[in-house]
């Protein structure tokens, strides 16, 4: 039959009357298909976004980095303003290790997503991700549970000016938060340690 496709609301009522936009009280989500998967642990949802978004997309830039280290920039690809898509798969080598990505970085400011293997949490942090003082609850993390991530673990990114939407691990695990970077901040890094 046909997929459940829902959209979300991006926003929270402790802030959504102070956010420093013109175009209203927070935004919807992506459209994401919602399915039911049987795992080890019983049924979970999974999300994922809707393949139509795929015609969306502008040219490709693929690459391979074999070795990244800490806050390694992404120079093959450096997009002129934040609305893109990304996709990158990070190999899983020892049982302490951490991986993610830095967005939306500029001027000490960033959006850190970050997979820790010893806590085998995924986290999204806007902290120090551009304009957060409108509002005491705005600056924060949210984390969520990655299990049995396997050898590898993909974060699928979806940035659009005012959002980061991360699905991980084929939407196991799927983390959105609204931001506001300044324009100029639309560098990407890599980490691996």
């Amino acid at each position: 039959g046909e997929p459940t496709v829902w959209m979300g609301w991006m926003g929270n009522w402790d802030y959504a009357n102070r956010l420093p936009m013109s175009w209203g009280q927070g935004a919807l989500s992506i459209p994401r298909e919602l399915n039911l998967v049987k795992t080890n642990r019983g049924y979970e949802l999974r999300q994922r976004p809707v393949t139509a978004l795929q015609k969306l997309r502008g040219y490709r830039v693929d690459t391979v980095l074999t070795k990244v280290g800490t806050n390694a920039p992404l120079r093959e690809f450096h997009p002129s303003r934040n609305t893109y898509e990304l996709i990158a798969t990070f190999p899983l080598e020892h049982p302490a290790q951490q991986v993610g990505l830095n967005l939306c970085v500029g001027k000490g400011r960033k959006v850190a997503l970050m997979y820790d293997r010893t806590t085998a949490n995924v986290t999204l942090d806007r902290r120090a991700s551009g304009d957060v003082s409108f509002s005491e609850h705005f600056p924060r993390a949210v984390s969520a549970p990655l299990f049995d991530s396997g050898e590898s673990v993909t974060f699928h990114v979806f940035v659009d000016q005012s959002s980061v939407e991360v699905f991980v691990n084929d939407g196991a695990v799927v983390l959105t938060s609204q931001i506001f970077p300044d324009p100029s901040d639309t560098g990407i890094e890599l980490l691996s340690l």
